[in-house]
């Protein structure tokens, strides 16, 4: 199982929500463009590369939710989280936190092995 982190959240910048690598020449650091303009990036520091956290803050993995078009399911049991996305042939995935579950079952829907 891929780890949450920031490897995780760029593969589901690229895959689910179809954002590309960047690089500005007048942006010091590369950075995901997401269909928003240079503007919003323009004091960049190390710790900001215009890369949403999917994987650890529940606000963006709503994105992440937002994004897919089946049914989605959140659920906790004990300390594992269960994200369960489709009714007929549902993709499930459990991790320990519920975006990491939400990242994990949105990239198994799109034939990502995570």
């Amino acid at each position: 199982m891929m780890e949450a982190g920031r490897e995780l959240d760029a593969l589901v910048a690229e895959t689910v929500m179809g954002c590309t690598p960047y690089l500005d020449t007048e942006c010091p650091i590369p950075y995901l463009r997401c269909g928003c303009a240079h503007e919003e990036h323009e004091t960049p520091d190390d710790n900001d590369t215009g890369l949403a956290h999917y994987s650890t803050d529940i606000a963006d993995a709503w994105e992440v939710m937002e994004k897919c078009d089946n049914c989605i399911e959140i659920g906790r049991s004990g300390s594992i989280w269960t994200c369960i996305i489709g009714a007929a042939d549902p993709i499930i995935a459990e991790a320990d936190t519920a975006p990491h579950a939400i990242c994990l079952a949105a990239l198994k829907a799109l034939g990502e092995k995570v």
